[in-house]
């Protein structure tokens, strides 16, 4: 398999887990990737990516989008992008997703086992927090979800404006993101060409995603998003 049909494969794959779940997309790609093109080139290809899909997504899903639950969230992914891109790249890459793989793993065993209060929701306080947290590791690694997931999860978001609230952020983010990226120089012409490669076969995948997600039931829904979060924190620490 030559590098660009996996590439396309890879942005397939990561199309239609965004479709379905709201977020993975950045994931997917730079679990696959970076092997053939290095990190440096595959953050900049996959926030291309992310923004397209993420655009396509947000307007598919507008009508469910909460805009009262996304301002402080907003707020603080805008502070976060750019020092994540300026400052947290700099730091050991490996310790970051290490604390991240036990986050995001111990959170969803927690709520899986059913330990959490069912009627208990995190207060929205807390969304500059996590929408820094966010921002920080979007600029840095183009991977956003894992602080909006537990802060998602914990306000207890039905799947329709879960998805909606998360697409509208990654694309407010993924813009702050890519002025950032062209800022500093990352994204080049080589950048463009294997993008106007993939993308296609990405924007495929995300429109067989979306159409699965609307026939999956509200507590399935919620147990997947959870399975997803474990699996992301596992891959974090292999």
């Amino acid at each position: 398999m030559t590098e660009l049909a996996f590439g396309m494969l890879a942005f397939a794959m990561a199309g239609f887990v965004q479709g379905v779940a709201g977020f993975g997309s950045g994931i997917v790609v730079m679990a696959l990737l970076p092997k053939l093109w290095g990190v440096d080139a595959v953050v900049p290809l996959s926030a291309l990516f992310s923004l397209i899909l993420n655009a396509g997504l947000s307007w598919h899903l507008r009508a469910h989008c909460q805009r009262s639950e996304i301002g402080g969230l907003l707020l603080g992914g805008a502070f976060g992008v750019p020092l994540g891109v300026t400052f947290l790249a700099q730091v050991d890459s490996a310790l970051v997703t290490q604390i991240l793989g036990w986050v995001l793993l111990l959170f969803a065993v927690w709520r899986l086992s059913g330990a959490a209060s069912p009627d208990r929701e995190i207060s929205e306080r807390w969304a500059p927090v996590a929408g820094l947290l966010s921002g920080l590791t979007a600029g840095a690694y183009n991977v956003g979800a894992p602080a909006l997931l537990v802060y998602a999860n914990g306000r207890r978001w039905e799947r329709d404006p879960f998805r909606a609230n998360l697409q509208t952020i990654f694309l407010i983010l993924g813009i702050l993101l890519i002025v950032s990226l062209l800022v500093a120089g990352l994204i080049d012409t080589t950048t463009l060409e294997r993008f106007a490669y993939l993308a296609p076969a990405g924007a495929v995948g995300g429109l067989l995603g979306a159409g699965l997600a609307q026939k999956i039931p509200q507590a399935t829904f919620t147990r997947l998003i959870l399975v997803l979060v474990m699996l992301m924190g596992i891959s974090y620490l292999i």
